[in-house]
Formats: structure tokens, sequence, C-alpha cells
């Protein structure tokens, strides 16, 4: 998986309690309540998949076009603006070089703040053995909510097509 940020967010506060916890004795303390402030809105990435599994990436686009359960990427308060999926070829659907061709290639889905014109776009690539360690790689079912390490290496994409001129709407994200 590899993200491209084609919006960095703008600062917005919003709180989320949680109940429930998996705390460090490895059980679940039902009466804590942890209160888990978010500070983003309104950031556009692009995010791409690669693997050799073609049957799954196309079950992968075709539900993030057309999803079971509304879609909230990361906040429910927070729900993408526009659909989530790439609709137009060549690239609404898989693309047949590397992940890293494809977010280069990939015209932006959005157009930067003011603020952050001109400057080559930041992203986060898994790589199997250089990175940083991200501990949110989900492990089991997902109502277990146990999450294992991962390694994501940063980096940036300068000379990225701009989006057509008539922008259709900025997805919150692209699969």
């Amino acid at each position: 998986m590899g993200v491209r940020v084609d919006r960095e967010g703008m600062p917005m506060r919003d709180f989320q309690t949680a109940k429930g916890l998996l705390i460090a004795t490895g059980k679940v303390d039902l009466e804590r309540t942890v209160v888990s402030p978010r500070h983003w809105a309104d950031a556009a990435f692009l995010v791409g998949l690669e693997g050799d599994d073609e049957a799954l990436l196309r079950r992968l686009l075709s539900a993030t076009r057309c999803p079971v359960w509304p879609l909230a990427l990361g906040r429910k308060s927070f729900p993408p603006g526009s659909p989530v999926a790439l609709l137009d070829p060549p690239f609404g659907g898989l693309h047949p070089g590397s992940l890293e061709q494809a977010l280069q290639q990939q015209p932006r889905i959005a157009r930067p703040r003011r603020e952050h014109a001109g400057r080559p776009l930041r992203t986060a690539i898994e790589h199997p053995s250089l990175g940083a360690q991200r501990q949110d790689q989900p492990n089991g079912p997902f109502a277990l909510r146990r999450f294992g390490p991962r390694l994501v290496l940063p980096g940036e994409i300068a000379d990225v097509p701009e989006p057509p001129a008539t922008e259709p709407g900025t997805p919150a994200s692209a699969a």
C-alpha cells in the first residue's frame, strides 16, 4: 500500500471517546473511557495497492466503488466529500506498472493549498524491511481491534500532473 498526499489537511479539532480498550495486561477494560482528539480535515490522499492477486485487487476496487456500509476514512464525523474510487481510465482501475509509477503518473486528485503550491508531494509506502515502524497492521478479525507492526518508508514525488481543469470534485482518497 502506498499513499500520496495531494492536499495537506487543515486543523479542525474533534473529539472521540472510546470504551472497551485493550490494556497492557491483555484484558479489555470496559469501565475506562479515553478521550482521543483528532485534528485534521479537508486533506486529499491518493491511495494505491500493489499485489500479484489481480482478482483481489479488482474486488477491492469494486468494494470502494459500491460500499456495503457508509465510508468513514478514520473518523465518522469526517466522511469523504466525494467518491473514494477513481472512475476514469486509465487509472480508474488497475495500473500495469509498479505502485510507485502509478503514484507518480496519476494526476493530482485535488489542488494544493496556497502555502503548499509548488512543493513535492509527500508519500508513505509500505516496505518489507525499511522505514518507520507503525503499530497499525490489523491482526485477526476487525472486532478484536488488535494490531501489529508494519514498516512505512516516507518519500516525495515532484512533477505530478495537475488535475484536469474541470475538477469534478475532490476525492478524499482513491483506490
